[in-house]
């Protein structure tokens, strides 16, 4: 699968001092994938290392086709907060 960074997730990670390749690797291995009706992006959501501490980082992405997708954003974000927007049936698991 390739993979392909937008304008604005280069600048997140520049202002977020996120490793380059951690909205990869959370797309590629995380278990929790949804889709979320608001926003009508896809979000994988994952339990990693950033800023010195673990932390649930939701990347938001769109697909291309079968064999590419766009990273759009990456951010933290709490578990309650996954854990509201999937009771309130924004975020559907995928």
């Amino acid at each position: 699968m390739r993979v392909i960074y937008t304008g604005h997730l280069k600048f997140r990670i520049k202002v977020r001092r996120i490793p380059l390749q951690l909205p990869k690797r959370i797309v590629k291995t995380a278990a929790e994938h949804y889709f979320d009706d608001q926003t009508n992006h896809y979000v994988a959501v994952k339990l990693s290392k950033y800023s010195g501490k673990l932390r649930w980082m939701a990347v938001t992405y769109d697909k291309i086709d079968s064999d590419r997708i766009e990273v759009i954003t990456i951010h933290p974000l709490d578990r309650d907060l996954i854990e509201n927007r999937i009771s309130r049936g924004r975020w559907e698991k995928i």
